[in-house]
């Protein structure tokens, strides 16, 4: 007779804003089962402000305000993360690269998943976690696009005005 509660989809992926995720797309339900353990959803007040430079973190219910002052010499500058939207791929895989400075803009709940735990994912070799690892190297190519296309309108922008007489 087969066991029906290791069947089962763990309990953090009944909701369809994680398991919709780009990160989690495609992963069968034993995958699913494997990596859920290493994750930590948490709860954040409206108005509480918190950093992180070794986490990723998706916003599963709420907003959060994200501020970046990693450039140098400009101001902060401010993105609304809403449910379903993620931060912070990079830092699992060189912890501290991008700190996340956020805000949350009411009561909100996010998925974690730690730098270090990342890494003895990654060590385990497993063919869960390598689908795990592919997601989250497609989801870096996805922002890194979607980055280039932004600096591409901005570059042409910028060459329009230099080349409107005045």
């Amino acid at each position: 007779m087969e066991n029906t509660s290791s069947s089962k989809l763990p309990e953090i992926f009944a909701d369809e804003t994680i398991r919709n995720h780009p990160i989690f797309a495609g992963l069968s339900e034993r995958c699913l089962r494997e990596i859920s353990v290493q994750f930590v959803v948490e709860k954040i007040e409206e108005g509480e402000k918190f950093t992180y430079s070794d986490k990723w973190l998706l916003v599963v219910r709420g907003s959060l305000e994200i501020t970046d002052s990693n450039l140098s010499k400009k101001p902060e500058s401010a993105i609304l993360l809403l449910a379903g939207k993620s931060a912070g791929e990079i830092n699992l895989i060189e912890s501290g690269h991008s700190e996340i400075k956020a805000t949350a803009q009411e009561d909100t709940e996010i998925l974690t998943l730690s730098s270090k735990i990342f890494g003895t994912m990654i060590n385990k070799k497993s063919i869960h976690t390598n689908n795990f690892y592919f997601n989250l190297t497609k989801c870096l190519c996805m922002k890194l696009k979607e980055l280039n296309n932004e600096y591409a309108e901005l570059y042409i922008q910028q060459l329009l005005q230099q080349n409107t007489p005045k």
